[in-house]
């Protein structure tokens, strides 16, 4: 049911007015996926589309959520493919206001690394908001893509359980329960229904870019226009996140 967390049914299915990490995307031959976030190419200091879990051919055009020509979002312009790093790069294009919160309006609160037994959540294209924990870290595990290509990935995290991602969420970033730091992205599942991540960090090395966690609202041609103020959560105890209580604060949906 993803009615709470993203206010309608199908929500992270929707065509939003603002982009942001957490909503689903796709494009020609490309299978859904989740948005991951908004990063700075360190040499260019350029703002730019991070879509990790999965390749791209660079000059592909991404849309939100699918192929219509008014749902272009930006343009592939590098990718990734190996043990360590499985993501992609894309240049904003789009009269679309694109943001650097999560769904819930909060800010990503930097990097952490991952541990055994930490609690985590994600917001999923897929699946919506669900929260696990990471059951083994630094390990192996073959994987074959959803785009059926086999690789052997190193420093593997997972999550146990199917209830944690679902197809669609590759691409989510795997963040910490309490303090929403990323930890890692989803790049596939096991067959018993695992999440597989990869560090968050081996991404964004290899990839060259830096996280933006700062909430900030990115114009067309990549001007940040606005500092925006991240909501404050409400709710508190065993349900941090509170789906009532950021449901109605959640991105505008367009009908």
């Amino acid at each position: 049911d993803l009615t709470g967390p993203y206010g309608q049914p199908d929500g992270p299915q929707q065509r939003y007015e603002e982009v942001l990490a957490g909503i689903s995307f796709g494009g020609a031959g490309i299978p859904p996926r989740t948005i991951t976030a908004l990063v700075t190419y360190r040499q260019s200091k350029e703002t730019l589309l991070l879509l990790a879990g999965g390749t791209l051919p660079e000059g592909a055009e991404v849309f939100q959520p699918a192929g219509s020509p008014e749902d272009k979002i930006g343009v592939v312009i590098r990718s990734v493919f190996n043990e360590g790093c499985l993501g992609a790069l894309a240049r904003l294009d789009s009269e679309r206001p694109f943001l650097t919160t999560l769904p819930n309006q909060q800010a990503i609160s930097g990097i952490a690394r991952p541990t055994l037994g930490l609690e985590v959540c994600k917001f999923g294209g897929g699946s919506g908001y669900t929260h696990g924990q990471i059951s083994l870290i630094n390990t192996r595990v073959e994987l074959t893509d959803d785009l059926e290509r086999k690789i052997m990935l190193q420093g593997v995290l997972l999550i146990e359980g199917p209830k944690f991602s679902t197809a669609g969420d590759v691409g989510s970033l795997v963040l910490t329960a309490d303090t929403l730091q990323a930890v890692g992205v989803i790049v596939g599942r096991q067959q018993q229904g695992n999440a597989v991540c990869l560090p968050i960090e081996s991404i964004l090395q290899q990839l060259q870019v830096a996280l933006i966690s700062e909430p900030v609202r990115y114009r067309y041609r990549q001007h940040a226009t606005q500092v925006i103020a991240a909501a404050t959560d409400q709710v508190g105890g065993q349900d941090r996140l509170g789906f009532e209580a950021y449901a109605n604060a959640f991105v505008r949906l367009i009908k």
